[in-house]
């Protein structure tokens, strides 16, 4: 049965009580089958609305006996060959190990959905006490999970409910013109949908469906794992006003994740009082003009350095510095207003489409990064949120992202360095255990002065010199635009009055309130 479902919480038509029971009549042949909301055949998805339907060849369960749909469409013929009498038990589909009799009625749902595009086999149930004709009811509720993530395609979606509840077992069917499924055995508190091998694009907004048995569910969390085995975990939590998450039967649930795009660190940081949170990307971003091409570094230590002096239309090389605002012309080596943020840019290892949520941290959230977030980690000091290393032969500047969980076997650095004397060098396998667990990775990757490049500060003696834009223009004017900033003389500075003009790093971040 193709059912591609309403994507609003609102009932479907109501059925006509039934007659009373007859044991007398017996059939072999054919039924009408017809689905409860008869009335949707005409409305299409994307409206706030959907078409149920029967789809030819669907099979269906009367009293122990299968029966096949004949045709498409709201009402069909059911057909079989073998003799069954009155009153009439249907459930579709035929593997929910279905049982009925005049005194009881069970199906088994499934741990484990597979996804099959718009078409949702979800549980129906028909009873008719005689006659041919069976008005099916659906038994459970439809999760509508509207999902977005540019460039991932998703292997499977498990849902998880509190340990007392259960999504998947045996349930007893009870009730006939609104039945109702009651739990009795061999249950568990998740139900997974099965997207197959190759997983389902979510690069453009996509419904998948996900039906529950209904109940006021405490609460449900969400784990989506894509085909790279990428593991992301979204819950939905009761709230002031919605202290449950009600499934109820007939009814469609829609919720929405917008998930982040591929080539994010998976961990997130605090970036403001209300609560907004991030991902960084994977590494600064690079550009190559002779192609076309936006990237990320392959590794967050990764500096081009000198190829930087190659800068210009034609050059076939990769760049990593970039004047401030030249989100819409990487090339140029001077100052563009007003600013263009690099992330509107499709980024062939961000997603790969353009404008789908990269920003660049403004001064004030780089501020309460490094300055006011509060953060609970395993490294013995209250708030720590920064140090300062050396990985690969490059001084970098690390976060650490909220709740991070330092590896064990690697040696802890100085938390909230004031100054350099105790800088670790790691190997890049150290380096890769703090990366697993979220720890980001800001190289010294120096500046470009027109086409001259700079690794060292423009005091040779500081040391290597990070810089890292924001899109806030410096309060002094002229070419004057604020940044992270770190070398060798001073663990950070921000919001420094740095040439705008100057070639320097980018490194985008993904998210927002709620994320």
């Amino acid at each position: 049965m193709k059912k591609v479902f309403l994507i609003t919480t609102v009932a479907l038509a109501a059925l006509a009580t039934l007659a009373s029971c007859k044991k007398d009549q017996q059939v072999n042949g054919q039924f009408t089958a017809t689905i409860e909301n008869a009335a949707k055949t005409t409305i299409t998805v994307g409206e706030n609305n959907a078409t149920v339907a029967w789809t030819a060849g669907d099979q269906v369960w009367i009293n122990g006996a299968t029966f096949t749909a004949a045709s498409a469409g709201q009402s069909t013929s059911l057909t079989g060959t073998e003799e069954v009498s009155a009153p009439y038990y249907a459930f579709y589909p035929t593997d929910l190990n279905p049982a009925a009799n005049s005194t009881s009625a069970s199906i088994t749902l499934p741990a484990t959905q597979t996804y099959t595009g718009s078409e949702v086999h979800a549980p129906m149930y028909a009873y008719a006490s005689e006659g041919t004709n069976l008005s099916f009811r659906n038994l459970c509720g439809i999760l509508v999970l509207n999902l977005k993530s540019a460039g991932r395609r998703i292997r499977t979606i498990t849902v998880t409910a509190d340990s007392d509840e259960h999504l998947y077992g045996t349930f007893a069917v009870t009730g006939v013109d609104d039945p109702a499924l009651t739990y009795s055995s061999n249950g568990g508190n998740t139900v997974t949908l099965d997207c197959g091998t190759s997983g389902v694009d979510i690069t453009n907004p996509t419904n998948l469906y996900i039906y529950l048995p209904p109940a006021n569910y405490t609460a449900l969390q969400f784990t989506f794992t894509d085909v790279d085995g990428v593991v992301l975990t979204k819950a939905f939590q009761p709230n002031a006003s919605h202290t449950t998450f009600n499934v109820e039967r007939n009814m469609f649930n829609p919720i929405t994740f917008d998930l982040p795009p591929v080539g994010v660190i998976y961990s997130v940081f605090t970036v403001d009082r209300y609560g907004k949170k991030v991902y960084f990307s994977r590494g600064n971003l690079q550009y190559n003009a002779s192609t076309p091409t936006w990237q990320f570094a392959e590794h967050q230590y990764d500096i081009v350095g000198q190829g930087n002096e190659n800068i210009g239309p034609s050059y076939t090389g990769w760049i990593d510095l970039f004047n401030w605002g030249t989100g819409s012309n990487p090339t140029s080596t001077s100052t563009i207003t007003p600013f263009v943020n690099w992330g509107i840019n499709a980024i062939s290892n961000g997603g790969n489409i353009a404008n789908c949520g990269w920003q660049t941290l403004s001064i004030q959230e780089w501020i309460y990064i490094l300055t006011r977030r509060s953060n609970t980690t395993n490294l013995g000091t209250d708030n720590a949120r920064f140090t300062r290393v050396k990985v690969n032969g490059v001084k970098c500047f690390v976060l650490f992202p909220d709740g991070y969980n330092h590896p064990d076997g690697v040696e802890v650095p100085e938390v909230n360095p004031t100054d350099m004397s105790n800088e670790v060098e790691y190997t890049v396998e150290q380096w890769a255990a703090m990366e697993a667990v979220g720890a980001v990775l800001l190289p010294a990757a120096g500046f470009r002065n027109e086409t001259q490049y700079n690794s060292l500060d423009a005091h040779a003696e500081y040391g290597p010199i990070g810089i890292y834009w924001s899109p806030t223009m410096s309060s002094g004017g002229g070419l004057s635009a604020s940044a992270l900033r770190f070398n060798d003389n001073a663990t950070y500075s921000l919001g420094t009055q740095s040439n705008g003009a100057y070639g320097a790093s980018v490194r985008l971040v993904w998210g927002g309130y709620g994320n």
